[in-house]
């Protein structure tokens, strides 16, 4: 059987498939174990593991047209159970180090991947003890500029843009943050960005070209854009944690776009909840967590970012927090 290795979020995975999405390296060292992947696609007809005869521990708020959750996970002593209703499902090892996945043949293996790369290994980051935030991170003069913010809140979008204003982008999804005698470093994820059609159109116009990511799946209609390509960059090494811009969308939307900074107590509430975690089964995950949140505010700056209702200011949005963050960094 091929093995195949490959470095994202900090992390080494040995993969039995090829994933073209992340950047090959070569067999880690002695001690330096890798994350094991492996990969399984299996017809509709064959059965696929039952969950755990047990209550899950995570339900999604979001739900087909018939009311079901579109992801359950479950737990017990030795693993995670990560269950797409689609029926693509991930076996995730308490430790760590593998993760299965089983997927039926009807399901575009492009969907699958993308599910890896966020949920499943910002689960294997917080099972490590690595800080994972939601979260895209950008290079700006030589620090990282991480934009934290729920699903759907526009990090991705926002990142694409500074990108087209001419900064190099480190991680989509998930910042992956480790410390190093108090200095936290944010390392780099995979050379593209995941854009819905909507964002595409704003930044590159409606002739945008960006690829499906997952084109035989036609129920998910996400693109990408290929930060090897042209002018766009992206930054293979971690880089030195200067701030983190977090995406405020409560309503009611302001007139004009906000950039204010936070007090401790109010930016732990929204690290704490912006973080991948499985931890409401594990107290003991949780302090170690919140341990990390509190060291990590004594070290960087957090701001809010309260954007407009219109889709047309982003350029003013980049901008505002660019300007604001070279500001900070200037002053160092």
């Amino acid at each position: 059987m091929n093995s195949y290795y490959y470095t994202v979020y900090g992390l080494i995975l040995c993969s039995n498939r090829l994933l073209p999405e992340l950047i090959l390296t070569q067999p880690p060292s002695a001690g330096n174990d890798p994350v094991i992947v492996s990969f399984e696609e299996r017809s509709r007809n064959i059965p696929l593991p039952p969950p755990p005869n047990q209550s899950p521990y995570y339900v999604s708020p979001n739900k087909d047209t018939e009311g079901r959750p579109l992801v359950k996970a479950w737990c017990d002593d030795n693993y995670l159970f990560v269950f797409y209703l689609n029926g693509c499902h991930f076996v995730i090892s308490r430790t760590g180090d593998t993760i299965k996945c089983i997927w039926p043949s009807k399901i575009d293996f492009g969907y699958v991947i993308a599910q890896l790369l966020g949920p499943i290994l910002g689960s294997i980051l917080q099972l490590r003890g690595i800080l994972a935030l939601h979260a895209s991170a950008v290079v700006v003069r030589g620090r990282a500029l991480v934009i934290l913010g729920s699903h759907g809140s526009g990090k991705s979008t926002l990142a694409a843009e500074m990108n087209r204003q001419g900064c190099s982008v480190l991680s989509d999804d998930i910042a992956a943050l480790t410390e190093y005698d108090n200095i936290w470093m944010v390392h780099p994820g995979y050379p593209r960005l995941r854009l819905w059609p909507t964002s595409a159109e704003a930044i590159y116009g409606p002739e945008h070209g960006l690829r499906r990511i997952a084109p035989g799946y036609d129920r998910w209609d996400k693109r990408y854009l290929d930060l090897g390509e042209g002018k766009r960059t992206f930054e293979t090494q971690a880089q030195l944690l200067r701030a983190v811009y977090v995406l405020d969308w409560r309503d009611p939307p302001p007139d004009v776009i906000q950039v204010k900074p936070l007090l401790k107590r109010e930016a732990l509430v929204w690290l704490d909840a912006l973080c991948y975690s499985q931890s409401n089964y594990d107290r003991r995950k949780r302090a170690q967590r919140l341990s990390n949140l509190e060291r990590l505010l004594n070290s960087v700056q957090v701001r809010t970012v309260r954007p407009t209702a219109d889709l047309a200011t982003l350029p003013e949005l980049s901008s505002a927090i660019l300007n604001d963050f070279e500001d900070a960094v200037s002053r160092e």
